[in-house]
């Protein structure tokens, strides 16, 4: 049973991600933070292009020159409607990239996230 219970608690910490372990899922990022990030962008090999869709500011995001994600439309929100900026849409992309980089996966965005950037 102490075997067991010594097996569980090593598998449990071993996952556990110590690079965000202070910030909650439900903190949103600040600019500061997502400018950090930002000026950093492609040092990875982490590309952000951004460009006017026939329904708003969408973006893409490849890594390595590959397509990564394709986002024509605000995430987390029914409906096909794109950011009514282009700079709204970049600073959503930096968000997901900062994600990326932070091994968030899936780098998915909320209302409460693009609001705290100013991007819905």
């Amino acid at each position: 049973m102490k075997a067991t219970l010594l097996i569980l608690v090593i598998l449990v910490t071993s996952c556990t991600d110590t690079k965000n372990k202070d910030r909650n899922i439900n903190t949103p990022y600040s600019d500061k933070e997502i400018n950090n990030h930002s000026e950093n962008a492609n040092t990875n090999n982490i590309e952000i292009r951004l460009y006017k869709g026939d329904y708003g500011w969408g973006y893409d995001i490849l890594i390595n020159k590959k397509p990564y994600i394709h986002q024509p439309n605000i995430p987390c929100i029914e409906g096909t409607k794109g950011f009514v900026s282009k700079e709204k849409a970049r600073k959503a992309a930096e968000l997901v990239v900062i994600k990326i980089k932070s091994n968030v996966i899936p780098p998915s965005l909320n209302v409460k996230e693009l609001d705290s950037i100013n991007s819905l």
